[in-house]
């Protein structure tokens, strides 16, 4: 042993296993300059002597190339060491190399990590130092592994799916390095996470930041005379120019990149959304302990409040306050709480209306009576326990936060310090008014609206929706405390410090986030886990699938949905229209099984959709804990599983979205949806099941546009 240890150092060799699990290794060679990181199957080659080059990263048990050219640096030229590569043990356990090098003005560290007891995983993480004496425009860095675009024809077949919206809407958006080929320069890709396939060998590649907005990229690079290159990992600036706090540096100032994590596995893009969701969990976006939101009923969709006041126009105080007289009374929501407890639901949720102006989260007294005495109302009379309500935040045109109850601090200043108006158009002409539009960062909107939050939260609000909760946009008064002019980032941030503190206060206390960049719309730009879990969380909104839920589920576009819960554990909340069900209750169940905290509204017309709403939430509620709790499994995007591994049991949903009847046979490993091998199963509700070990194949009958529920029991 002591001459193969004299050997080593002989040959200037350090190998490094503390810290490390069997099959991890991280070894530097410093007469070749190579650095070769090992864990489990995935290994990593980086090479030093003309700089840091992180040039090959493959599987070893298949054989499979993911990166096989030189490592992508802006310029094209390699960072050059200025100290030697330094191997740390970690203090989370693991090791790490780190690389520092100087690039043109800057001062690179490249950091890459073996985390123990993670075989198979890889970590990327990069910081990027302004050195010099002036500021740096770092807004076009870009960096990333290089795979060779040749015409290997398999490689080039290999398919790129997004994590977690693999289907936007109704686009499916898988696509190959084929494809990439023909996009104009500087095209890029971003998403969450990748499923990176070929065959049965797939490589997850995930960015998680939740210090910044940032996004995983791809890009094919088109050096000249020579072929195309997929640049993939590393990191950069996309979308709207996140993150924002990379695209310059102060003389001094450096910038941290989230790490990029790559894990090779045995499997499919299934596989790798359900291992993004298992990484996702550990960093804390999970499901809360005991999760058991209350069920909703909105009073929105049966009362003509909001369609009156979005009808004339947008929301002028003085045509709010008329309308909400005629028909947001008291009397008003009763007849909705009756709904609502003829139902079975558990919450009555009020949406815009129930204040005393415009997004002024003032509880209207003389409307409503005090907010206390209408949740004893509620639960005497109707037997409902909790109350929710609407909070729009600052809002952008043509939503509308009425500006009035804040100082004129609260306004947006242009570049030459003038307020920024809007002309609301509601009502009669001599009406119209242009008001100024809030900035959502100014100190005196957050103290008003966290000390209003609270108000509500201390007299019994279960349940807060931060609705219009949209980038405001650039403002330019310094006393506001922001950047000049303010950034998205401060933006979300700051919103995010009103939720914390609403949860440090009132912890038992929910709230969903609209979208903190894009607010009230079907689109997503915030990365989904982005602030939640530090510690405050909160659930996500599905993505305004509320107001036609049967045109949504039958064109694709909910299938987001479902993709969201293939990756996430984080609940999704969403209120939907039943007025637009059938007497299947399509509608209800496919949001009942994507939506963990569940909401509804609007009593169809016809009473035997109304009786069938009124028969699938008893069932609903029977059931309930596979919803709000179980672990959630996709056979498909129209068959989904919810498992209780504690009970060995689960709940399986089965959708037909065809006009005509389907018989759905399928089969799937009982190991593989969390159920244990070695139990014998009953499956109520099926036409037929059998099982063989570990498999069980089911069939069950379907009528057009119908769903069907199916409770997985263990027998005794």
């Amino acid at each position: 042993m002591s001459k193969w240890v004299l050997q080593l150092i002989t040959i200037g060799l350090t190998m490094v296993f503390c810290g490390l699990t069997p099959g991890q290794s991280i070894q530097w060679d410093e007469p070749t300059g190579q650095a070769v990181l090992v864990s489990g199957r995935l290994e990593l080659v980086v090479q030093t002597k003309d700089g840091i080059n992180a040039h090959r990263l493959r599987d070893t048990q298949t054989g499979r190339v993911y990166a096989d050219g030189d490592y992508l640096w802006p310029g094209g030229t390699f960072p050059q060491l200025w100290s030697k590569p330094v191997i740390k043990t970690l203090p989370e356990g693991g090791k790490a190399i780190i690389l520092n090098g100087k690039l043109a003005d800057l001062l690179i560290s490249q950091q890459f990590t073996i985390p123990q007891g993670k075989p198979g995983v890889i970590l990327e993480k990069i910081t990027i130092t302004n050195p010099g004496t002036s500021l740096l425009d770092t807004s076009r860095f870009a960096c990333g592994f290089a795979r060779r675009l040749t015409d290997d024809a398999e490689a080039l077949r290999s398919q790129f799916c997004y994590i977690p919206f693999r289907r936007y809407h109704s686009l499916v958006r898988d696509f190959t390095p084929a494809d990439m080929i023909p996009a104009a320069a500087g095209t890029v890709w971003g998403s969450e996470g990748w499923a990176w396939s070929q065959g049965q060998n797939t490589l997850l590649i995930t960015k998680y930041n939740n210090d910044d907005m940032e996004w995983s990229l791809l890009e094919v690079v088109k050096p000249e005379n020579e072929k195309a290159a997929l640049r993939f990992g590393g990191c950069g600036l996309w979308g709207r120019g996140d993150p924002e706090r990379a695209a310059s540096l102060k003389p001094g100032q450096a910038f941290t990149f989230g790490i990029t994590r790559f894990e090779v596995l045995d499997g499919d893009w299934k596989d790798a959304f359900y291992a993004h969701r298992a990484f996702m969990d550990g960093q804390g976006h999970a499901l809360p302990n005991d999760y058991n939101p209350p069920v909703h009923w909105n009073e929105l969709y049966d009362n003509e409040y909001y369609f009156k006041v979005t009808a004339g126009a947008f929301q002028q105080p003085s045509f709010v306050k008329e309308t909400q007289k005629k028909y947001y009374t008291l009397d008003h929501m009763k007849a909705e709480a009756a709904k609502a407890s003829e139902l079975g639901c558990e919450c009555l949720y009020l949406d815009p209306g129930w204040d005393t102006g415009p997004s002024h989260f003032v509880w209207d007294e003389a409307r409503l009576g005090t907010q206390r005495d209408f949740i004893k109302m509620l639960r005497q009379e109707y037997g409902i326990q909790h109350l929710g309500l609407w909070c729009a935040l600052a809002h952008t045109p043509p939503g509308y936060t009425d500006p009035k109850p804040y100082s004129v601090d609260v306004a947006r200043l242009d570049e030459n310090g003038n307020v920024i108006t809007f002309l609301w158009q509601a009502g009669s002409p001599d009406q119209h008014e242009a008001q100024p539009v809030i900035c959502s960062y100014s100190p005196a909107f957050h103290d008003v609206k966290l000390k209003q939050m609270l108000k509500l939260c201390e007299d019994g609000a279960k349940f807060l929706m931060f609705d219009g909760s949209q980038y405001t946009g650039p403002c330019y008064d310094s006393s506001h405390g922001h950047s000049i002019p303010l950034t998205r980032h401060e933006h979300v941030m700051g919103y995010y410090g009103i939720l914390a503190e609403v949860m440090r206060q009132y912890p038992e206390t929910l709230i969903e986030l609209h979208d903190p960049v894009l607010g009230p719309s079907s689109e997503r730009y915030t990365p989904i886990y982005f602030c939640h879990a530090r510690p405050a969380t909160f659930e996500l909104w599905g993505y305004e699938y509320m107001w036609g839920p049967m045109g949504n589920l039958l064109s694709g576009d909910s299938t987001m949905l479902y993709y969201t819960n293939l990756a996430y554990n984080i609940p999704i909340y969403l209120h939907i229209n039943l007025k637009d069900d059938n007497a299947n209750a399509l509608v209800f169940w496919w949001n009942a099984s994507l939506c963990r905290h569940l909401g509804v509204g609007g009593k169809h017309p016809d009473e035997n959709v109304w009786q069938a709403h009124k028969d699938a939430m008893q069932t609903y509620l029977r059931l309930k804990p596979f919803f709000t709790q179980g672990e959630f499994y996709g056979l498909d995007e129209m068959i989904h599983v919810h498992t209780l591994k504690e009970k060995n049991a689960a709940v399986i949903n089965c959708f037909n979205l065809a006009e005509t009847p389907e018989t759905k046979t399928f089969t799937f490993n009982l190991s593989q949806m969390g159920l244990s091998a070695n139990a014998k199963y009953e499956i109520k509700g099926a036409s037929s099941f059998k099982q063989d070990g570990d498999q069980m194949e089911v069939k069950v009958e379907l009528a057009g546009r119908d769903a069907a529920v199916l409770e997985v029991k263990s027998g005794k």
